[in-house]
């Protein structure tokens, strides 16, 4: 199995783009779209929107998501 992350082709803003990031990731990127009200795409173009210059789209996305599951834990995963 190779270890490469496939891009997926997604349109954002009304224009196609590409995000490589993890199968992991998109699963909590969904989930976190689901408590925030919105769908995957709408959450997407939101870090589209406000995102560091100097960072890609795909970098973005893990660091949005990163940061909302450590603010916001998941329930029974205390250790």
């Amino acid at each position: 199995m190779s270890g490469r992350i496939k891009p997926r082709a997604i349109d954002i803003h009304d224009r196609r783009t590409s995000v490589r990031i993890e199968d992991q990731f998109w699963f909590w990127l969904r989930q976190v779209a689901v408590e925030q009200g919105c769908t995957a795409k709408s959450l997407i173009e939101a870090v589209e929107k406000a995102k560091t210059p100097d960072r890609s789209l795909s970098s973005e996305l893990r660091l949005y998501v990163t940061r909302y599951l450590h603010d916001h834990p998941l329930e029974g995963s205390q250790c």
